[in-house]
Parts: C-alpha cells; structure tokens; sequence
C-alpha cells in the first residue's frame, strides 16, 4: 500500500482512502508476533475503531435508516456484519413498526 514502486496498481477504492488518511499521521509501522500482540489479535475479528455493538442497536442509534443506508455505514466503517445480518434486522425492526401500526 505504501510503495513508492507500485503506486500506481491501487485499484481499491477503499485501500487509497485509507493510505490517504494515514499518509497525514507519523507513525512507525513495527511487527510484533501474535504470541505477544494478545490484545490486538483478540479484536481482529471485531470492529476496533469504533466501540461494537449489535446491528439492530446501532441501527437503532442511527435513527432507523433501512437496508442501505444502514449496510453502506457498515461497509465504510469496515464493521464485521454481514448483508444478511443487517437484512433480518431491518426487516424485525419493519415488522415490529407495523405490528403496532395494526
């Protein structure tokens, strides 16, 4: 990503936003093993910029934007939710309004 060489071959979108961002911070990129970066490999799998919390109670503090606009944050933020996770609850949240709609 950082390449002098190759800086022409990024394709992704996502990727030259993110080496857009962090070309404006100092730091010093160190490898450190898994066996002694327990906290970090710990949150891997999660969201670490942003504290985690379920799809429906972030679509809920979102003010109930619906599938795509709910899926697009999600995408931006690089969350670790699924098109199908945020589907079923958008469509529980919808069933729910109705149900007390009726």
């Amino acid at each position: 990503m950082f390449s002098q060489t190759n800086r022409g071959k990024i394709k992704n979108a996502k990727i030259l936003s993110w080496r857009l961002e962090l070309n404006q911070l100092h730091y010093d990129i160190r490898h450190k093993p898994g066996v002694y970066n327990v906290v970090p490999e710990a949150l891997s799998g999660s969201c670490a910029l942003a504290p985690c919390m379920p799809v429906r109670q972030l679509h809920e503090s979102l003010g109930h934007p619906g599938f795509a606009r709910l899926y697009h944050f999600i995408r931006q933020r690089n969350l670790p939710y699924t098109s199908e996770e945020t589907k079923t609850v958008c469509r529980a949240v919808r069933a729910l309004k109705e149900s007390r709609v009726s």
